[in-house]
């Protein structure tokens, strides 16, 4: 449980500047609105999945064979295709398939929208973030390693741990700037993993963050009770999320007039909540909902 004080603290330290956004950019409605707007989509929504609306274009079947310097826009790929499943090096420990396609979800919005920050143009910033990408980083991995500690039997860290050792010899495995590379295309954070995910952002010019909630009852998740620790805040299915099955976007404010046009090109009906608002509905539930919640 995330500590009272703690709670306060970011309370405290908060209030003035949610109250001066919320009095720049909800002019035109109540803030009671727009969390019941909130709601009314966020009640729909079973999973997220955390992307960009710009990547760099993947060379063969994943990024770990390589990507070029060439942005494709992605969010359109997806609005056309669906989300579909790719190589995750991460599988060699989930799975008995270590070859299996997978999409990354989870069913808690924060933590899709961390992984989603990191394509953020790196000159560009939310207008409004409760919570550093830092601190929320730093929390998450804390309640991680806590499952992993008390949760995760000995015998599946055995595992876990000799197949880490075996993967050493395997560079593609620790090689931070493969993982990242569909959003940056340069050394900056090379064999610094913890750098990337507390700092990292994107080298595409106006490229920005999107996470794309999945309504509910749509999917099928594969197994991973054998994965406690994993498993807390991370899901993972095998089969593609076709648009129509996609409950709504969230986006930075400034880019939902873009995003918009886009949805409306291909004739679909999908909400978009900026991501500001949703930070600032963030700050009136609290930090322990945040993290520990479905949220």
């Amino acid at each position: 449980m995330i500590s009272f004080f703690l709670e306060k603290y970011m309370t405290i330290k908060y209030t003035d500047v949610a109250n001066q956004y919320a009095s720049q950019y909800l002019t035109n409605q109540s803030q009671e609105d727009v969390f019941a707007k909130i709601e009314t989509v966020l009640q729909n929504t079973e999973f997220y999945h955390g992307t960009g609306r710009y990547a760099y274009e993947i060379i063969n079947e994943s990024k770990y064979e390589g990507t070029s310097n060439q942005a494709i826009d992605i969010l359109e790929k997806i609005l056309t295709e669906g989300i579909n499943p790719n190589k995750d090096l991460f599988n060699d420990d989930l799975f008995l398939e270590a070859s299996k396609n997978t999409i990354s979800l989870s069913k808690n919005r924060t933590y899709a929208k961390l992984y989603a920050m990191l394509f953020m143009d790196q000159n560009q910033k939310l207008d409004f973030q409760f919570l550093s990408q830092k601190f929320l980083w730093f929390m998450f991995l804390f309640l991680i390693s806590k499952k992993i500690l008390f949760k995760t039997s000995k015998k599946i860290l055995k595992k876990s741990y000799l197949k880490r050792l075996e993967a050493k010899n395997n560079p593609k495995s620790f090689d931070v700037n493969l993982w990242s590379s569909t959003f940056r295309n340069d050394n900056k954070y090379r064999g610094k993993s913890l750098s990337l995910l507390l700092n990292g952002n994107s080298t595409i010019h106006e490229n920005y963050p999107v996470v794309l909630g999945v309504k509910r009852n749509q999917i099928q998740t594969l197994n991973l009770d054998n994965q406690p620790h994993f498993k807390i805040f991370e899901s993972r299915t095998d089969r593609s999320i076709l648009p129509e099955n996609l409950s709504h976007i969230q986006v930075p404010f400034k880019n939902i007039d873009e995003t918009q046009s886009l949805i409306s090109k291909f004739d679909l009906d999908i909400p978009i909540l900026p991501f500001e608002y949703l930070e600032l509905y963030n700050f009136h539930l609290g930090l322990s909902q945040i993290l520990e919640g479905d949220c």
